[in-house]
């Protein structure tokens, strides 16, 4: 188990602006995250279950993604990650098929850059809110793109966890990306997909408004029995 907190930044471009960030991880090495206060790049990994070599997938894209991402530059550091990953599986017969997901962000100024690739998430709390910002890259998305659903069915859907993008599984891939205008008050959460397969939306709203979010989404999915879980809280300040 890991608690990290790191010190207040202030944002060059909004000098009233300043952001605290907190991580928590519980992981068997399959969750990895990474953290450069200096470039404020912020990433949490999950390396594919079901398939091979999960942890070694987690680290080498945690590593590769942190050294080449930075604000208009998060889906290039994802593509890196991916042919790192694809091309090391090709060296060892034991590696064949690894892969991983992963949500990371930048910071520059008052602006947030998410990317994300497969089910990993990014959340924000504003004004009480929460709202989930990136989609999931999964079987039952693709299949909502071209049928409606009642909540019932999806919650019935067999195949809703099963990813069809990831980081590792070709030499490249697209990633996701997206800017968010940060305000006083945010609390922005990027989570390893666990997280929203443990706990209801209720919960995730209820603990990211806590007084130490981080450690309230821990708990609270450690509660039930979690053990690999990674997860960021950046809290933008100025807030009441």
């Amino acid at each position: 188990m890991l608690s990290l907190l790191l010190a207040a930044a202030t944002l060059a471009a909004a000098p009233a602006v300043s952001f605290e960030a907190t991580s928590e991880l519980l992981s068997s090495g399959s969750v990895q995250q990474r953290v450069d206060p200096a470039k404020k790049i912020y990433v949490v990994v999950e390396g594919m279950r079901g398939q091979a070599a999960p942890e070694v997938a987690a680290k080498l894209v945690a590593d590769t993604f942190a050294a080449k991402a930075g604000p208009g530059k998060l889906a290039e550091a994802a593509a890196a990650a991916s042919a790192k990953v694809f091309a090391e599986a090709g060296k060892k017969a034991e590696l064949k098929g690894m892969g991983a997901l992963l949500v990371g962000a930048a910071v520059s100024g008052d602006r947030l850059h998410i990317a994300h690739v497969g089910d990993c998430r990014a959340w924000r709390l504003r004004a009480g809110k929460l709202e989930q910002l990136t989609a999931d890259h999964t079987l039952l998305n693709d299949y909502l793109k071209t049928r409606k659903l009642t909540p019932e069915e999806i919650k019935a859907f067999p195949y809703k966890h099963v990813v069809v993008r990831a980081v590792g599984m070709k030499a490249t891939v697209e990633a996701e990306v997206r800017e968010e205008a940060l305000q006083p008050g945010d609390r922005y959460l990027l989570a390893s997909a666990e997280l929203q397969v443990a706990l209801e939306v209720d919960a995730i709203a209820k603990a990211l408004g806590a007084p130490q979010p981080a450690k309230a989404l821990r708990d609270a999915a450690a509660a039930i029995g979690v053990k690999d879980l990674g997860l960021m809280v950046l809290a933008v300040g100025g807030g009441k």
